[in-house]
Formats: structure tokens, sequence, C-alpha cells
């Protein structure tokens, strides 16, 4: 698993759960500030990809980024978990002023 506790106020949940109803696992996707998720997608391979809104400047992009800092009091943000829910990459997106998902 990403992130077995909040790291702020307000962190996104991703989980994932079996046929019957089961969770398998989940985790917590934020750093110290608000955090949310707009989208939630599993690809074909199992992977989950997660986007959403974060103000938090940690627990999000790995080193390896398009973007790795934020830039803005908020900034969007994507996320590749794998299927047992390990951040394999995380990116901020956005300029200097906010920067809000549709």
């Amino acid at each position: 698993m990403h992130q077995e506790l909040p790291g702020g106020d307000n962190d996104a949940v991703v989980g994932r759960f079996d046929a019957a109803g089961q969770r398998l696992w989940s985790t917590y996707v934020g750093g110290a500030m608000a955090d949310g998720e707009d989208d939630v997608v599993v690809g074909a391979d199992g992977a989950i990809y997660v986007s959403g809104e974060t103000q938090s400047a940690t627990g999000i992009a790995t080193p390896d980024a398009f973007q790795t800092a934020l830039t803005a009091d908020i900034n969007v943000y994507a996320m590749r978990l794998d299927g047992a829910g390990k951040r394999v990459w995380g990116t901020y997106y956005g300029g200097p002023g906010a920067n809000t998902r549709f």
C-alpha cells in the first residue's frame, strides 16, 4: 500500500475490493494539506490511475515526475498505483495561479 495513514486534514482514499465486496486493500493519497480525488480509473493491466486537486507540497510527486513541485496554492495531480496499491509515479500539473481540474 502507498500510504497507511492520512497525511493531513483531507486526503483522497483509494481501495480495491474483490467480486464479493471484500476489501483487499485501501490507501490514502495526499500530503499535509487538502487533497481530493476527482477520477479513479483501472487500466487494462490492473494499474489504478488517480487524479485530483492538491494543496500539498509533499506526498504526491515522485522524483522522476513531469512536474515535481507544487507551483500554486492548488495544483492538479495524477498518480499511478500498481495493483497492490503502491505508488508507481505521481506528478503535479499546473502553473503559478490556482489550477483546478474539470
